[in-house]
């Protein structure tokens, strides 16, 4: 406990402390949380202490604020003096700014006066209770949530009436941090704290859940979920503090979704809604190893953590009986040869979830042999011999194919200028494979290196189209860009991704900075085209981007027709160009999970295939989806980056072939006559007729 001395305070030194915050902002923010805290009692509090102190003033000057805005920080400083509330630590260990739920529509940035309005804790300040968890100069800002539809709240005394009259159709569960499960919870309660970046995962399945729970506590549970002679189930979550507003953070509301969307849960959903810190206040008797308590003499003091760190296990008071079961995690056994993971061949598909077909409109038709006489020979020869195990195995066999090219590549030290110079790549896992990089003739910023982020991609054996597939440019590279464009003679950039996706960016906006000259702009809807002229070259370059494309996803059912519209587009100029078997850029973000996907489909598209049938009587059946993302992935790291990308190839050409057959729709013609593209190809006239001439005069 420290003493407070506003005396201390002149009103220049108070002065001072505004101007060292960071923003102007921030500091009002911070009072506001306070003072919506605790309603003015602090402001009480000093006043008693110096009714003739300057900083009084300044204080009240304070409380004339505005609300907290949606763009407030998420971490804002607070002088030592004010420390008076910290939100939980699973409230800290969790802020987010957008969560990928069925319920992500109901986000919205919680105010201050709600995080910590009802908190109680162990010390005192001034008369006013302390968190036990503030251990350092910031107050801290969280993203909460709407609590889900059907979700019922409980009154502490409901709570105690289910364990007044225990049944087997109740289930406790505790979302907050194993520390403070352990130190304190309802009887018979388990521990279900998972990681926020888990929880954001919609394939982070609750079996998956469960896997990271104790084996006794996951047996307790899944034997109560797969119950059939329970009459009326029901579960209870709990967190430490109460639900105000509707709004929980995102430990709650995570478990929460991962049950709502769990289809082997028939229980009904219930929440604490005081939170255990009131419950355990008043139900001492239904808590084990309670240290819960309204005065702060009976709770036990948290020792600082050594070394400096921050608030852990080594916060755990000795005395405790029960010592933390950590037994269900392990460390991982060390391979006998090198093994490079990629994030996303890990998170974002199930190969064991087959309903992620259900998804793809025409894909799902067309499994059940029900394709029109629109569709290729080929294609529907392929769907007639094939089910969904086995189009969900042959992408399993690539991503295996490409986890011993990448392990065989790393332990033969064969990793080349990819690693070596991985502050010029957008991601540490998406780098070029040294057989087939594109080098550049000179590095504009680095003279003695080649090296950008790119690489030449083409399936020989499927089609005539060539490639350069590239990341989005950093500031750092977009030079390096531009010299790209230039060396390789390219006319064409294809941009698959926005400059900023949920307030993160994805490509630096190179069309707009001293490397290239923005000439002119087209935009309709969801496609922008630009018309550049590329620094010192002087050549003009045509963009064309795509604006409803996601990281890491697909475009479904109407919106596919914006990637045919970029295929059609792309073929028409190169052949107005008369450059339609030349390289290409094509990039999203990382350059290999959007980009493999287009380039597969413009592929397959521009192509005429003709079947061989003795390879459908041996069921080897012609699949040239495959074969062109088995050639692009020797050729480039993660072309086509997941499952769901590799079927929604199958989705769309199923659209193409039944819908837009050879492009003959008019929605595709009357992109023909734009103005920006009458342009391009009248100064590109100009440019090759003043070549000619110069060409004759020498």
């Amino acid at each position: 406990m420290f003493s407070f001395q506003p005396q201390e305070y002149t009103l220049k030194q108070t002065e001072e402390t505004f101007r060292s915050v960071p923003s102007s902002k921030t500091f009002t923010n911070s009072f506001s949380a306070i003072e919506e805290a605790k309603e003015g009692q602090f402001m009480d509090s000093m006043r008693v202490q110096n009714n003739n102190n300057p900083f009084e003033e300044s204080m009240r000057q304070a409380n004339l604020r505005d609300k907290v805005s949606s763009e407030a920080a998420l971490l804002e400083p607070c002088p030592p003096f004010l420390q008076q509330q910290q939100h939980s630590k699973q409230d800290s260990c969790n802020s987010v700014s957008s969560i990928d739920t069925t319920f992500s529509h109901r986000l919205r940035r919680f105010n201050s006066s709600s995080s910590v309005g009802s908190q109680q804790s162990a010390g005192t300040f001034n008369g006013l209770p302390l968190s036990p968890t503030t251990t350092s100069g910031m107050l801290k800002k969280v993203a909460k949530f709407a609590l889900q539809p059907g979700v019922k709240l409980l009154k502490n005394e409901d709570t105690a009436k289910l364990m007044s009259s225990p049944t087997d159709s109740t289930f406790f569960i505790d979302v907050r941090p194993f520390t403070e499960f352990n130190s304190g919870h309802v009887t018979n309660s388990i521990n279900l704290n998972i990681p926020s970046t888990l929880l954001k995962r919609p394939n982070f399945t609750l079996q998956k859940c469960l896997g990271n729970i104790t084996f006794g506590d996951n047996v307790r549970l899944t034997n109560f979920l797969e119950s059939h002679e329970i009459p009326h189930k029901r579960i209870v979550f709990y967190e430490q503090y109460e639900i105000i507003n509707g709004e929980v953070p995102l430990t709650l509301y995570g478990c929460l979704n991962k049950f709502i969307n769990d289809e082997s849960c028939d229980a009904e959903l219930c929440v604490v809604e005081s939170g255990f810190q009131s419950f355990g206040s008043q139900y001492p008797e239904f808590v084990d190893n309670a240290r819960v308590s309204t005065s702060s003499s009976q709770q036990t003091e948290l020792k600082p953590p050594p070394h400096g760190r921050s608030l852990s296990l080594a916060n755990i008071p000795s005395t405790l009986s029960v010592s933390p079961n950590l037994a269900r995690f392990h460390l991982p056994k060390i391979p006998q040869t090198p093994v490079f993971k990629i994030r996303h061949n890990e998170e974002f598909y199930d190969f064991d979830n087959y309903k992620v077909l259900n998804e793809f409109k025409f894909l799902s038709l067309a499994m059940n042999h029900s394709t029109s006489d629109k569709t290729p020979k080929w294609l529907t020869n392929l769907f007639e011999h094939s089910s969904k195990l086995s189009l969900i195995e042959k992408f399993k066999s690539l991503e295996i194919e490409e986890r011993n090219r990448i392990n065989a590549m790393i332990s033969s030290d064969g990793v080349g200028s990819g690693i070596e110079l991985g502050f010029k790549n957008r991601y540490k896992d998406i780098f070029p494979y040294e057989h087939s990089r594109v080098k550049l003739a000179s590095t504009p910023t680095h003279e003695s290196h080649d090296y950008i982020n790119a690489n030449f991609v083409s399936a020989p054996n499927v089609s005539k189209m060539k490639y350069i597939a590239t990341q989005a440019p950093l500031e750092s590279t977009a030079k390096d860009f531009a010299k790209l464009c230039h060396d390789n003679r390219v006319e064409l950039i294809i941009t698959l991704t926005s400059q900023f996706e949920n307030g993160v960016e994805k490509c630096y906006p190179y069309w707009d900075d001293i490397n290239f000259d923005l000439l002119e702009t087209y935009k309709s809807d969801e496609i922008v085209i630009r018309r550049l002229k590329s620094n010192p070259y002087n050549e003009d370059i045509l963009q064309i981007q795509i604006l409803n494309w996601s990281d890491l996803d697909v475009l479904l059912n109407s919106q596919q027709d914006d990637v045919l519209k970029l295929i059609y587009l792309k073929s028409m100029i190169l052949e107005r160009l008369h450059k339609t078997n030349d390289n290409v850029i094509v990039h999203c973000s990382a350059g290999c999970g959007r980009t493999g996907t287009f380039c597969t489909l413009d592929s397959i598209i521009n192509e005429q295939f003709v079947t061989n049938e003795s390879s459908i009587e041996g069921y080897n059946v012609f699949d040239p989806v495959f074969e062109t993302v088995e050639a692009f992935r020797n050729q480039r790291i993660s072309m086509v980056q997941n499952l769901r990308q590799y079927l929604f190839i199958y989705d769309c050409l199923l659209n193409y072939y039944e819908n837009f057959n050879g492009f003959s729709n008019e929605v595709f013609h009357l992109l023909d006559n734009l103005e920006i593209l009458v342009h391009f190809f009248q100064k590109e006239s100009t440019t090759v007729l003043a070549t000619k001439k110069l060409s004759i005069s020498c």
